[in-house]
C-alpha cells in the first residue's frame, strides 16, 4: 500500500486503466484463438465425415463386384469416375491413390494419374503421399497436414487432409481443407466482434481518463492552495473548483475556508 503512494493518483489511475486494457485484450485474444481452433476442428471433422460417406461409393461398387455384376476393373473404374465428379464446399474434391503409391484418380492434378507419387513432396520437403500410406497402415485412417495448391492455382498453401484405406482394393481415399479458407471464415466471423470490442475498449479508456482527470486536476489545485497557506502566501484570488459532491469538491471548499480564515 505504501509503495503505491510513491506515485501520483493520476499515475495510479492510468495504471489501472492499462491493466484493465491488458486483461480485456488477453481475454479477446484467448477467445479468438479458441474460436479459430473450434472452426478448424469443425472443418476437419466435416472433412472426415465426407470421406467416410464417400467411402460408401467404393463399397457400393465393391459389392457389385462381389455379386458378379461387375469385374474388379469395371467396379474400380466406375467407383473412380463417380468420386471424380463429387464436389462440396468451395470446389473441394476427393482423390484416390493406392497403397503402393500409384495415383488412381485426381480430378485436378491429372498429370499424376497413372503415375507413382512416391517422390512427390511439398515445399517443406514432406513426402505427403508416403505419410498418408503410413497413417493408413498404422491406424486405417487419419489426418495429414502438408502444402498443396488449390485447384487452378500454382502456389501451394497449407492443407489438412483426412485419408482412409479400403483394404480389398488397396486404395486410399482422401479429401482435405485449405487453411486459408479457414482463415477467411475466421476473420469473417471475428471482424464484427473485434470491432465491437475495440469500440468498447476505446470507450473504457476514454471514461477512465476522464475520471482520472476529474480527480487529479481539482486535487492539484487544492494541494497548491494548501501549500500557499503553509508558505504564508495564501492567495484569495485562487479560485478552486468546489462544484460537485465528491471528496475532492469537499476538500476544495475546506481549503477555501482555510484561506479565508487565515487572511482574517
Amino acid at each position: 500500500m505504501n509503495m503505491l503512494r510513491r506515485f501520483t493518483i493520476l499515475q495510479r489511475l492510468v495504471a489501472v486503466t492499462l491493466l484493465v486494457l491488458l486483461i480485456v485484450l488477453g481475454l479477446v485474444t484467448a477467445f479468438a484463438l479458441d474460436h479459430r481452433q473450434t472452426l478448424l476442428d469443425g472443418r476437419a471433422l466435416k472433412t472426415q465425415h465426407l470421406v467416410e460417406s464417400a467411402m460408401g461409393v467404393i463399397e457400393h461398387f465393391y459389392q457389385r463386384q462381389q455379386s458378379g455384376e461387375l469385374t474388379q476393373q469395371q467396379a474400380q473404374q466406375q467407383a473412380a469416375a463417380t468420386l471424380q465428379s463429387l464436389r462440396y464446399g468451395s470446389n473441394d474434391y476427393f482423390w484416390v491413390h493406392s497403397n503402393d503409391l500409384q495415383m488412381i484418380m485426381h480430378p485436378f492434378s491429372t498429370q499424376l494419374v497413372g503415375n507413382s507419387v512416391a517422390d512427390v513432396k511439398d515445399p517443406n520437403g514432406k513426402y505427403l503421399f508416403r505419410e498418408m500410406v503410413d497413417v493408413v497402415k498404422g491406424q486405417s485412417a487419419g489426418f495429414v497436414d502438408y502444402m498443396w495448391p488449390k485447384p487452378g492455382v500454382t502456389d501451394p498453401v497449407p492443407k489438412i487432409s483426412y485419408v482412409a484405406g479400403f483394404a480389398p482394393w488397396g486404395w486410399i481415399l482422401g479429401s482435405g481443407i485449405y487453411l486459408d479458407d479457414v482463415a477467411e471464415a475466421f476473420w469473417a466471423d471475428m471482424l464484427p466482434k473485434l470491432s465491437l470490442a475495440a469500440l468498447g475498449l476505446l470507450l473504457l479508456v476514454a471514461v477512465n481518463l476522464l475520471i482520472a482527470l476529474s480527480v487529479s486536476r481539482p486535487l492539484a489545485q487544492a494541494v497548491a492552495a494548501m501549500q500557499d497557506i503553509a508558505g504564508g502566501e495564501g492567495d484569495l484570488s485562487r479560485h478552486l473548483d468546489a462544484r460537485g459532491n465528491d471528496e475532492i469538491s469537499g476538500l476544495a471548499r475546506t481549503s477555501m475556508r482555510s484561506l479565508t480564515a487565515w487572511h482574517r
